[in-house]
Formats: structure tokens, C-alpha cells, sequence
């Protein structure tokens, strides 16, 4: 207990029906409130005699440490049962004695240990001495992934019962090694080296999980109706040693509202095939009831093990369509659609540039444009007609029942008539396309959309004889 004197600074007094008074020093009315109710004796005084007995006395020093020790300085944590780290810290207070304290440890790519000393859930206990100078024991069990290599002694913190504390770090402390040496503190670290053959899901773990798959259990979803409605999906993924520990899935509306797919954030993984190394998680979200209408697309990803590894993609990234490959990603988008009916898509035709020279180097390019969901695959007919035939142009033949592929999340799909050079005089020719009827979409385009090849060869007089330029 602190010497000197102690105040009077609240009152609280309540009846058994409630009523309750409460007065306190930083009351403005304190002092009339102290006189009316006939309290003089507001105050008391704590002094200690020149010679206090151990424990008993004002306390304003830390406690210290006098010596730190490890019962092993090198660990395998795949080992049957797991590795556990385990140390004494020998200690003094002058007053009011040891309350807790921990040690921390380091490895070089930053996973962290504690030992904690007195901590309720720490395991720590005094196996020597008392509290004004004894021994403490504390352990804790390194991951199963714990980085192999040297872990080095990062910090140091110790409190007595009177609040008193000492805190040093490696990090930012200037006297870190005078005080390691005036705290008899010589084993400052310990390692980690795996056997030659650790168990599946020990060792350890520089490589973030990887996805094998991704599917929504619907394409097509409308908020309107009656429930709402979920965008759910399913992860497939592969881990190679701490096991998957949580990852995210987000899809963008093209005005910009989100929403994502949670695996592991906000409650334990919904794993419903395989383990953690190698399984399928599911997911699902209520969407707005305000979801905008449209085509939703999958913007970013990402995915975190056990170790901390992480991958993260995003569709802003260079390798965004090679990652959703080679990851097995082909349900890159969802539609939102009040009503529950899917507005049929709308087919256009357009050519550019409208004519071309015969020899030139630019070629007419023929794009199909479609309206609405871009969701999935859809496959357009259409017919080539015209004066050119087969012999006037590579890229396409002339004739019906022609067939062009909008891949998923395109909205567009082109075909280019490459021209062929010759050095024949003829007229100028022409390659028309015609939409044709098909299922699955209406056509905007009801006119041949007509692209020209123009002659460029040009005939001249020379001494009778007719000549080409």
C-alpha cells in the first residue's frame, strides 16, 4: 500500500427498494454534500515505521530477473506428441513480490513463443522459493509448423502485485544486451530442426494454399424474392503442411457495390468434403434486397494457412486470367435479375473498317455484340454472302449455318476476313454477314452488314500491249 494519504472521493448508498444515492469527489456540490451529512473525517494516513517487515511497505521498483534458463536448446515439433518449450526464470521484488511476467522468442521470419510466468491460462508456477525471490516454470507447445532454425529472446516483461513493471526488447531497447548480462540472462536462444521425414501436417511451412476449383450453386439469383436471396459457392483447396485457415472471394457489380464470399473469418471453415490440406469449404452471403441489376464479377481472391501464407489475386493483376486458369476458376460471375426471368440478350453486328484495300495490310474485323448477361458461353449463327467467293479471302468461307461462340464474360466476339493478294484486274468485291435465328438470343441486326475488298490493281498502255501496275 502506497504511504502517505488517502482521500475520500466517492459515496454509494442504495435501499432495498432501489433508490440509490451516489456522490463523488468531482461532483460540483462534494464539499456541501460532505457538510450536511455531518462527514468530517474525509481522510486517513498510511505510514510505515523505519524497519518494514518483507512484503509489507510502499513498493516502487520492478521486480528483477536473476538468471533465465531453457530445459532444451533444440526442438523437433514433429516428433510424436509435439515439442514443447520450457524455461526457468529465476527472479526477486523487494515488496510487494511477483505477480506475472513472460519471455518471447523469435524466429527469423517473424512467428513468435511466449513462456508465460503467473498468467492464469500461462501455466507458469513458482517451484522454488516465495515471491519475493524464487524460481518460475513455465511452458508452451511450439506449432506443429514452426519455422525451422534459430529463434532468438525478442522481449522480456515482469510485474510485482503492486503494478510495478519491467518491459526490454531486442527491437527498440538500447541497453538490450547490458541488460541481458546484468540479469544473468546467458541462454538467449534455442533451435528448431525437423527429422528427416515429418509427419503430414508438421514441418515447416513457407507455401501459401492453393485453389483447385471454385463453383456457384446458382448463376442466376433475384433478391426480390420471397427470402431474399444467397450467392453460395464452394472452394476446393490443397494446403501442403499447416492446413487451410481462411480465404475470401469478392464480386464486383459494374456500379461498384460488393459483396463476398467468407471462408473462415467469421466462424470455423464449413468444410463438407476432405481436411484441411486438401478439401472442399462452403460459403454463402444474402445479398442486398438494393443488389444492383446485372452481371456481378469476380474481382479478388484471397487465401490464408495456418503458417500465415498467403495468396492474394486480384483482377487489376497482369496474371489474373492465368491465375483463374490454372487454378481451375471458370465461374467468374453471377446475375442479379428481378423477377426471376433473365432479359434475353440482344445480338449486334458491326465491320471496321468498312472497306480495305486488296493488297493493303488492314483487314475488315466483324463484331458480334450482345446485350444483357454476359454470364455464360452463347453461341450466335449466322450465313456469309457476297461477290467474293472462297478464293478472295481466308478467315471464313462463304455459305450458311455458320456458327460464332460468345466465351463466358464477353460481351463481345469478332471475326476477321483476311483478303487475298493477287494481281488479277476485277471489279470490287463484297463479303456480307447475316445474323441467323438461334436459340437463346433475339436479333438486333436484321441487314447484311457488308465489308468491301477494293481492287488495286490498275492497267495501263505500253506500245499496244496492256500492261499492270
Amino acid at each position: 500500500m502506497t504511504a502517505g494519504s488517502w482521500e475520500l472521493d466517492s459515496i454509494f448508498l442504495d435501499d432495498k427498494a432501489g433508490n440509490s444515492l451516489y456522490k463523488a469527489s468531482t461532483f460540483l456540490d462534494w464539499r456541501t454534500f460532505l457538510s450536511s451529512s455531518g462527514i468530517t473525517q474525509t481522510s486517513f494516513q498510511v505510514a510505515y515505521g523505519p524497519n518494514p517487515a518483507p512484503g509489507p511497505g510502499p513498493d516502487s521498483l520492478a521486480p528483477t530477473i536473476q538468471g533465465f534458463s531453457l530445459v532444451s536448446s533444440s526442438l523437433d515439433p514433429s516428433q510424436p506428441g509435439g515439442a514443447l518449450l520450457s524455461g526457468r526464470l529465476s527472479f526477486k521484488d523487494d515488496v510487494s513480490g511477483f505477480d506475472r511476467g513472460y519471455v518471447e522468442f523469435s524466429s527469423e521470419s517473424g512467428q513468435f513463443i511466449n513462456l508465460f510466468f503467473g498468467y492464469p491460462a500461462g501455466g507458469g508456477h513458482i517451484i522454488s522459493g516465495t515471491e519475493l525471490s524464487g524460481v518460475a516454470f513455465a511452458s508452451a507447445q511450439l506449432k506443429a509448423t514452426a519455422a525451422a532454425g534459430i529463434w532468438r529472446l525478442s522481449s522480456v516483461w515482469l510485474s510485482d502485485k503492486a503494478g510495478n513493471s519491467l518491459y526490454k526488447t531486442s527491437r527498440n531497447s538500447s541497453d538490450w544486451n547490458s541488460f541481458l548480462s546484468s540479469s544473468g540472462i546467458t541462454q538467449t536462444s534455442f533451435q528448431v530442426a525437423y527429422g528427416p521425414n515429418p509427419a503430414p501436417g508438421t514441418g515447416p511451412d513457407s507455401q501459401a494454399p492453393t485453389i483447385q476449383g471454385f463453383s456457384l450453386d446458382s448463376t442466376s439469383l433475384d433478391p426480390s424474392q420471397p427470402g431474399g436471396a444467397y450467392l453460395s459457392g464452394r472452394l476446393s483447396f490443397k494446403d501442403n503442411v499447416s492446413g487451410f485457415d481462411k480465404g475470401s472471394l469478392r464480386f464486383s457489380s459494374d456500379s461498384g457495390q460488393t459483396i463476398g464470399l467468407d471462408f473462415g473469418y467469421w466462424k470455423p471453415i464449413n468444410m463438407i468434403s476432405g481436411s484441411e490440406l486438401n478439401g472442399v469449404a462452403f460459403a454463402s452471403s444474402q445479398l442486398a434486397a438494393t443488389a444492383a441489376a446485372g452481371t456481378w464479377r469476380l474481382t479478388s481472391i484471397y487465401l490464408s494457412d495456418k503458417a500465415n501464407n498467403s495468396l492474394s489475386k486480384s483482377a487489376s493483376s497482369s496474371d489474373w486470367a492465368t491465375f483463374l486458369s490454372s487454378s481451375g476458376i471458370t465461374q467468374t460471375s453471377f446475375d442479379v435479375v428481378y423477377g426471376g426471368v433473365p432479359t434475353t440478350p440482344v445480338i449486334s453486328l458491326d465491320v471496321s473498317p468498312a472497306s480495305v484495300a486488296e493488297d493493303g495490310t488492314a483487314n475488315p474485323v466483324y463484331t458480334f455484340s450482345r446485350t444483357g448477361s454476359t454470364t455464360s458461353s452463347l453461341t450466335v449463327n449466322y450465313s456469309i454472302a457476297g461477290s467474293a467467293d472462297a478464293s478472295d479471302y481466308s478467315g471464313a468461307t462463304p455459305g450458311t449455318g455458320k456458327t460464332i461462340t460468345f466465351a463466358a464474360g464477353s460481351a463481345t466476339a469478332t471475326l476477321t476476313i483476311d483478303p487475298t493478294i493477287d494481281t488479277s484486274i476485277e471489279v470490287d468485291e463484297t463479303v456480307a454477314l447475316s445474323l441467323a435465328a438461334g436459340n437463346g438470343y433475339n436479333i438486333g441486326t436484321t441487314v447484311a452488314v457488308v465489308g468491301t475488298i477494293l481492287n488495286d490493281d490498275a492497267a495501263i498502255e505500253n506500245q499496244g500491249n496492256t500492261k499492270l501496275l
